[in-house]
């Protein structure tokens, strides 16, 4: 009788890890789906990690403890024990959310022999995130990286027995996962997007090695055909190059560098465009900044949160005092009225997420809509042709074309009439 699989295999593997492994367990035993086994690879540990991962001994399907020969080794023997469907390498300093095996469990059933892969945020000693990978996959980028890291893929099983397990070569004892990930690409495997998030903790081996990890990764890519002798030359130097400067600045540090400069590019946008007397004048600024504007279309001096990723069609007006979050896509139509101090949000945070990560979804308000002052629009709002929100409105949910709708949250309460044929043009041309 064939034997029927589980839908995943959670591998951690770890040695002396007793400072980071019980945060790591319990991510995967608060799975909210539920049909996965746990196994935990320890490579003979000494400082009392073994014990603590006795304590959730009912909660894990295996437990070895022995030496081996590297992460790698032990990578491979964990895959060799696993009966999951989907199988995953859980560092022992890394950590799912609660529903990270529902999200990826959607994303299989339609790919059942693909490599599925996430989004990564980085977290420091005192568990703030600081930065993230959150890119996609590009086969004509591999030279600048893979664009996911490792701890964030669920790897099917039909993928290990064609590509076959980790290298154990001592030229890739850093990088041999990802020169996994690369024999998989090169053997048309099939690289998939998920929506699920992996925490992953600084300071592991190819973080604190960065030169030597890289450089392998370039060996790998060198090994698999992906570049040449030539192209390999280059990159080396470019290396080095970036290895210099590694030195002082991490990737904590280059990830504050860059979101303090962004706060002072926003706050000089900002106050440039309020500046500028003349409505010709901060449309053109506008329109030099990415930002897509209509005719005839006014945008008073409110307050914006990022650079282009906005636009207003014909004939519409957004009243001064407003905040509008373009941090994410916001889409304005024709002939739409904004109220003063109403607010446009597109990200938010996930409040469910174990490290509150943030969230970002475009909002769409279509031609001829209205919003009478001081509403708050949330993120992935849709507001159809011809609605009107009320003052004071919080719109939670997409609305229906030509309703009415108030409150928090808002609600509709009536209908408008649909022959609309006005259009807006009461701008003024200066503003102090």
């Amino acid at each position: 009788m064939k034997e029927e699989k589980i839908d995943f295999s959670i591998v951690t593997v770890c040695y002396n890890s007793i400072g980071t492994i019980e945060k790591t367990i319990k991510s995967v035993i608060s799975q909210t789906h539920k049909d996965y086994e746990y196994i935990i690879v320890d490579g003979g540990s000494n400082d009392g990690t073994v014990e603590l991962i006795e304590k959730y001994k009912d909660f894990i399907s295996l437990i070895i403890s022995e030496p081996d020969n590297g992460i790698y080794d032990a990578f491979n023997k964990g895959i060799g024990l696993a009966k999951g469907r989907f199988i995953s390498i859980l560092n022992a300093d890394d950590t799912y959310n609660s529903n990270t095996l529902e999200l990826v469990l959607e994303s299989t059933k339609a790919h059942p022999d693909a490599l599925i892969y996430g989004d990564t945020y980085f977290i420091d000693e005192k568990d703030v995130v600081f930065s993230s990978n959150i890119g996609k996959f590009d086969p004509n980028s591999l030279k600048s990286g893979i664009g996911f890291m490792h701890p964030a893929t669920f790897v099917s099983k039909t993928v290990y027995e064609k590509v076959g397990l980790y290298s154990l070569s001592k030229d890739l004892f850093i990088a041999s996962d990802a020169d996994f990930l690369l024999r998989c690409h090169k053997l048309g495997i099939s690289f998939v997007k998920s929506d699920f998030k992996v925490f992953m903790r600084t300071g592991g081996l190819s973080e604190v090695s960065f030169y030597k990890a890289h450089n392998q990764y370039l060996k790998a890519l060198r090994k698999n055909r992906i570049i040449n002798g030539r192209e390999y030359r280059i990159e080396s130097i470019k290396l080095a190059f970036k290895a210099s400067l590694k030195i002082f600045l991490t990737r904590k540090s280059v990830a504050k560098i860059r979101l303090q400069i962004w706060i002072v590019l926003i706050a000089l946008f900002n106050i440039v465009y309020k500046i500028l007397l003349f409505n010709i004048l901060k449309n053109t600024f506008f329109r030099m900044l990415g930002f897509k504007i209509g005719d005839h279309s006014y945008i008073h001096n409110s307050t914006f949160l990022s650079l282009g990723k906005f636009s207003i069609g014909n004939f519409s007006v957004i009243n001064p005092k407003c905040v509008i979050d373009n941090r994410g896509i916001i889409t304005i139509g024709d002939n739409v009225s904004i109220g003063h101090y109403c607010k446009i949000y597109t990200t938010g945070h996930d409040i469910n997420c174990s490290y509150f990560t943030g969230t970002k979804k475009s909002v769409v308000i279509k031609d001829h809509v209205v919003l009478f002052s001081s509403c708050i629009i949330q993120p992935g709002v849709t507001i159809e042709e011809g609605a009107v929100v009320f003052p004071g409105s919080v719109v939670t949910k997409s609305i229906p074309a030509f309703s009415l709708v108030g409150g928090n949250p808002a609600k509709v309460i009536g209908k408008r009439n649909s022959n609309l044929n006005y259009k807006i043009d009461y701008g003024f041309k200066f503003i102090k």
